[in-house]
């Protein structure tokens, strides 16, 4: 029975092991599929701006659901889940070492420590992070609160000391935000713009300003929808800064510092900018120059046997669900292939991705086919009411078909 080994179990891993799984209930030949998570939650990352501004909004069982439960439909022998993080690869050996995570109560009956995990085929699916969700040596030193829009890197160390868990973050986000009055967002991307519009929503009113390093805001997407976002947020309150970088903050002063000499006094800062790769495990010779994993059009990671790459962690710079999910199948569909030895392989192909961008639970902006920028209220509809969030679809269930995934606004919460 051949071994896929799955490293990251978010938007891109869960589908794959889903697809793998479900594939050896038609198949004679069977698969075994181990999943690495350093945590035993997924996280509803696609709602991170309003589960941070908005406690009331969602349940924490909405947003960090359990993993496991999820494939307890699947023969055991086919499974396993093991909670950890990878710390080295050795492609020639077709071994992943991988450090434990610490048990969370006197009670778990594993005990912390490393393990050594052999593969016939891997897939590379430990996405990316935000910085707002890694502490820099001020912060802690100041106990600021970090913003996970993804969940931080597990720790380097091995084997894993108990980190402060996702939950526990959170709630000192929200905790951080709940009376602040001034609040300055350095960003203004679709996360940037999504918090913001959170933020304009709260009862209290907060000064909300936003830093935009480009001359516009969403400087990625069509104007039309720029100038809709900028639209919207002047109606809500929220003071726009363009063309301007955010050199600093000081917790202790309460002063954000512009490239410009100017100074924003704030109570809360949240940077939304940027993405790094979660590959700290991973040997130079399949990273391009800023460390995203180099793969070709079949989603093969290049220069090595055996191995695959789906989400964030690759190479293409459209790091959006949508295309996590798209990735996640193509990924599924030539391991099948490869496994079966018949069918017919896929690729992706980047192409403009589209988005929708809520702005508050009202309204929003976005690009759809053709450059098309859609109705405020089409967003609203789409995404903007619940961040998709989808009574109908129980617990992980979204995430065991791609279909869904797609269609289904990438999966939905739990009711």
């Amino acid at each position: 029975m051949p071994t896929v080994l799955i490293l990251g179990a978010s938007i891109a891993g869960l589908p794959i092991a889903h697809a793998l799984l479900k594939n050896n209930a038609t198949q004679p030949k069977k698969t075994k599929v181990i999943l690495v998570n350093p945590s035993p939650d997924f996280f509803w990352m696609i709602a991170a701006p309003r589960i941070l501004t908005k406690p009331a909004a969602f349940r924490p069982e909405q947003y960090l659901i359990p993993i496991a439960p999820g494939f307890a439909a699947y023969p055991a022998g086919e499974f396993e889940f093991v909670e950890g993080a990878a710390t080295a690869v050795d492609f020639a050996a077709k071994k992943v070492d991988v450090a434990l995570s610490a048990p969370t109560t006197t009670s778990a009956s594993p005990t912390a420590g490393t393990r050594t995990l052999g593969y016939d085929y891997l897939v590379l699916a430990t996405g990316s992070t935000t910085p707002s969700s890694i502490a820099t040596h001020t912060e802690t030193a100041g106990g600021v609160a970090l913003y996970p829009f993804k969940p931080p890197p597990p720790p380097s160390t091995t084997p894993n000391p108990t980190p402060a868990s996702l939950g526990e973050l959170i709630s000192k986000a929200q905790s951080s935000i709940r009376n602040a009055k001034r609040i300055v967002i350095g960003g203004a991307g679709p996360i940037g713009l999504e918090t913001a519009g959170e933020l304009a929503d709260l009862p209290h009113r907060p000064s909300v300003t936003l830093i935009s390093a480009a001359e516009r805001v969403l400087p990625g997407s069509a104007e039309g929808a720029s100038r809709a976002a900028e639209t919207q947020l002047a109606a809500k309150g929220v003071y726009v800064v363009t063309g301007r970088r955010v050199q600093s903050y000081s917790p202790k002063e309460g002063v954000v510092r512009l490239d410009n000499g100017e100074t924003v006094e704030t109570e809360v800062y949240i940077p939304t900018t940027g993405v790094l790769p979660n590959n700290s495990y991973l040997p130079q010779e399949v990273l391009d120059e800023k460390g995203w994993v180099v793969v070709g059009e079949e989603l093969r990671v290049k220069g090595v046997e055996g191995v695959w790459a789906a989400g964030d962690i690759t190479s293409h710079p459209a790091r959006l669900a949508q295309r996590a999910g798209e990735q996640a199948g193509i990924v599924a569909n030539n391991l099948v292939v490869e496994i079966n030895g018949a069918g017919r392989r896929k690729r992706f192909a980047p192409g403009r991705a589209m988005m929708v961008v809520p702005i508050g639970a009202a309204g929003g902006t976005g690009e759809l086919w053709f450059g098309w920028v859609p109705f405020a209220w089409l967003v609203r509809l789409v995404k903007g009411e619940g961040f998709f969030s989808l009574p109908r679809l129980k617990a992980l269930s979204f995430l065991d078909c791609r279909v869904q995934i797609i269609r289904g606004g990438y999966g939905g919460l739990p009711p």
